[in-house]
């Protein structure tokens, strides 16, 4: 009985030993692997933004008014497919339309006053040429006449001087000598008048000449004045409706009215203010913001990232995957600014659209475990080698590490 009871502690014993070999062996196994995953594992760091925000490629254009006033025409509606070029909005503008309808009428008058100044020219060069015309046939032959009148006049005085010889020898009688003298007297005078006549004459032509020449000049200094107005009044009018144009809001591409503030007919609105923005159609990126203190040289075009949208569970809906473009490199309000370039969107169930936000997750760095508690003991231990961060720079959230 006694040597069966020991065989029984030596078989337990035995047994003992082993489970303890194999359980010493198997945490020997897992301290092994986990040494190995520890130090050849690669996990991903991922930097994650503050902010990230679906966006079209083409920039959303505000819609804006120029001027301050009353709204008399609102033509904004949510999703409204538009055209580069349509009014959305019309803004008050009777007081310039009444001004720009004045200035047209008083422009028709001035036009009509010039064509009938341009005809009374037109009519006053013809006269003067025909009046130029006329005198000088009416100079040529008064002067035509007093030369007459001179020569007959020579001619009689011939005649009265041998008239008075053939008297002194006897010949003629008195009478005959005295008609004579008469004759020569009298052709004298109508000679002496013909040339009075001839003078008067070419001073009425150069009189004449002159008052039409003054007449033409002041209808030349008529038509360059109304000339003039007309220029005015055409500046005038281009002012007006350039003004008036101000007064409409068109949009200024073609797109999609995608955002919109409540714009009822009779309220005012202010020169500057958004009353809503007209997306372009076009392809989607992501615009994102990191914190630039731990971003800056981290973050490169070319990572890959993923875009968590809020509204959208990450567990049902996925993530979308995307690739940094382009990345800011200054700061502003202690964050930079990054595009990523979305990879296949239609291979998700996100509805993506312009407007989607959420945040952005960018692999910066695929790292073991064991060179991540080196380089946070480091950290640990060495602080005042850290980089100090920017004054205006917000706490940036600590990186993430994650599984493949």
């Amino acid at each position: 009985m006694a040597a069966t009871f020991s065989r029984t502690l030596r078989s337990l014993s035995d047994d003992t030993s082993g489970a303890s070999l194999a359980t010493m062996g198997l945490a020997a196994l897992l301290l092994v692997a986990w040494g190995g995953w520890f130090v050849g594992a690669k996990v991903r760091l991922l930097e994650t933004s503050e902010t990230a925000r679906l966006e079209t490629a083409g920039v959303a254009h505000p819609i804006q008014p120029w001027v301050t006033g009353k709204v008399t025409i609102s033509n904004l509606s949510l999703d409204r497919e538009v055209h580069a070029g349509d009014v959305l909005v019309e803004i008050d503008s009777r007081a310039e339309q009444l001004q720009l309808d004045e200035a047209r009428e008083k422009l028709a008058a001035d036009v009509r006053q010039l064509e009938f100044l341009h005809r009374e020219l037109e009519d006053d060069e013809a006269a003067q040429s025909e009046d130029r015309q006329a005198s000088r046939a009416a100079l040529a032959v008064s002067r035509a006449r007093a030369r007459e009148a001179a020569a007959r006049s020579r001619l009689a005085s011939e005649e009265s001087t041998r008239l008075d010889a053939l008297k002194a020898n006897g010949h003629l009688g008195e009478m005959e000598a005295m008609r004579a003298a008469a004759e020569a007297a009298g052709r004298t005078a109508d000679a002496e008048a013909n040339a009075q006549d001839a003078a008067r004459a070419a001073w009425d032509v150069r009189k004449r000449g002159s008052e039409r020449r003054a007449m033409i000049e002041r209808l030349y200094r008529d038509i360059a004045a109304a000339e003039g107005e007309r220029a005015q009044l055409g500046a005038r009018i281009e002012q007006l409706e350039h003004e008036i144009e101000r007064h409409k809001v068109r949009s200024a591409v073609d797109g999609r009215i995608g955002e919109l503030v409540p714009l009822p007919e009779g309220s005012v609105v202010q020169a500057g203010s958004k009353l809503g923005a007209v997306v372009p159609p076009g392809d989607l990126k992501v615009v994102a913001e990191f914190a630039a203190a731990t971003a800056i040289g981290r973050v490169e075009p070319g990572d890959p990232a993923q875009i968590r949208l809020a509204g959208f569970p990450w567990a049902e809906y996925g993530v979308l995957r995307a690739t940094v473009v382009s990345v800011g490199s200054e700061p502003r309000e202690g964050r930079i600014r990054a595009e990523l370039h979305i990879d296949s969107p239609s291979s998700t169930r996100i509805p993506i659209q312009h407007g989607l936000s959420g945040v952005a997750e960018v692999e910066v760095e695929r790292t073991s475990p064991a060179r991540l508690v080196l380089r946070t003991v480091g950290a640990a231990l060495a602080p005042s080698r850290r980089a100090p961060k920017p004054v205006s720079a917000e706490p940036a959230p600590a990186p993430q590490a994650a599984l493949p």
